[in-house]
């Protein structure tokens, strides 16, 4: 299920068009275990000071578990898919042809709302 989670979570940042490559994986896996040994030690003491039992070893395998798994499914983000090649993100498209994002913008405020608005009804 970590696996699962760490490629649905790729998928998201990737479609809200951050480029994600092997160097920024890295960046945050390198965040990731930041904040999870913050987590873990503000839990501790969270139950230090309440008087209840924590499982540190337990937290800190959970943590080991999914930090393998996310990247796991960092390795197989960055590689093709069976069908062939990903898709580019967005902003790999406008690096790619600098002009597109303009006639992109073009074509959206030339298009007739009154045609769109009827599918986006039929849609809901």
């Amino acid at each position: 299920m970590a696996a699962d989670i760490a490629k649905a979570l790729l998928r998201d940042v990737a479609r809200r068009g951050m480029a994600l490559d092997a160097a920024r994986l890295g960046e945050l896996e390198v965040l990731y275990e930041r904040l999870a040994g913050e987590a873990l030690r503000g839990y501790e003491a969270d139950a230090l000071v309440n008087g209840l039992d924590y499982d540190r070893r337990g937290e800190c395998e959970a943590i080991r578990t999914f930090s393998l798994r996310r990247r796991e499914a960092g390795a197989a983000f960055l590689s093709p898919s069976p069908g062939g090649a990903r898709l580019p993100d967005w902003e790999g498209v406008f690096n790619a042809a600098p002009r597109f994002r303009r006639t992109l913008l073009d074509a959206v405020a030339e298009t007739d709302v009154s045609e769109v608005l009827p599918l986006r009804r039929m849609a809901g």
